[in-house]
C-alpha cells in the first residue's frame, strides 16, 4: 500500500515456467495484478502476471532446493544469507545487469526512468 513500480508486461506463450523457476531459485514466482499507466483510474486490474519476488527467508530456499545447493551457491563463497544485506555491506549488483535495467528504463520513457 502506498507504493508502486513501473514494469514491462509481456506475454510468454509456451514459456518454460519450470526452467524459469530453476534459474531464479532465490525468488518465488507470484501471480500479481497490474494496471496500465494510461488507465482511466479504474481499480480493476488490466490483467495478472507473474512477478519474481525475493524469498522471505533463506529457510525457504533450503526447504525447496536443499542445504547442499544453498552451500554451493552461498556459504561456500562466504555468504551467510541470500537477502537483507546492509547498504554498506560491499555487496553490489552485477554491473552488466544493472546497465541493462537502466537502459530498459530509459527506453521505456520518463515515467519508467523516474
Amino acid at each position: 500500500p502506498g507504493a508502486s513500480i513501473v514494469v514491462a508486461v509481456m506475454e510468454l506463450p509456451g514459456a518454460d515456467w519450470e526452467g524459469l523457476e530453476a534459474r531464479e531459485q532465490e525468488y518465488q514466482l507470484v501471480k500479481m495484478p497490474y494496471h496500465l499507466l494510461d488507465a482511466d483510474g479504474s481499480e480493476e486490474p488490466a490483467g495478472h502476471g507473474i512477478m519474481c519476488m525475493p524469498l522471505e527467508k533463506d529457510e525457504d530456499f533450503v526447504a525447496k532446493w536443499g542445504a547442499e545447493l544453498f552451500h554451493e551457491h552461498y556459504t561456500k563463497h562466504g555468504l551467510t544469507k541470500i537477502w537483507d544485506y546492509a547498504p554498506d555491506s560491499g555487496l553490489l549488483p552485477c554491473p552488466v545487469y544493472l546497465r541493462h535495467c537502466v537502459l530498459a528504463a530509459r527506453k521505456a520513457g520518463e515515467t519508467a526512468e523516474a
